[in-house]
């Protein structure tokens, strides 16, 4: 496995999705502040062909949310249950609940879990 440094959420996930051999992480889709702002209709018609309206969660992935410093998880906004329909207004509001982003910042697109054993 390669070396984990500390980077994003999004970026993780991204490295531990190949890598992962006795565990599972489910599709993502990710991008940046700057991306969003530039060609929202793009992210979304991309969106929309990778995850074929399943019901999705929008999660932050802030450079703010956690650094070898320290941790900063669940200080932003996750919105579960995400339609097409309703995609772009819960994209916002995970970016508004980052107060002042930056243009680097992130957004984390993975299909909602389904039957989850504890």
């Amino acid at each position: 496995m390669k070396t984990l440094k500390y980077s994003t959420k999004a970026r993780t996930l991204e490295i531990l999705y190949k890598e992962l051999k006795s565990a599972r992480i489910l599709p993502l889709i990710y991008f940046r502040v700057d991306e969003w702002e530039k060609d929202c209709t793009k992210i979304i018609n991309l969106v929309t062909k990778k995850f074929n309206n399943k019901k999705l969660i929008i999660r932050s992935s802030a450079l703010s949310e956690d650094s070898i410093e320290s941790s900063n998880a669940g200080a932003f906004l996750s919105i579960p249950n995400v339609t097409i329909s309703n995609l772009k207004e819960s994209i916002n509001r995970v970016l508004n609940s980052f107060g002042g982003s930056t243009k680097q910042d992130e957004i984390l697109i993975q299909p909602m879990l389904k039957n989850v054993y504890l």
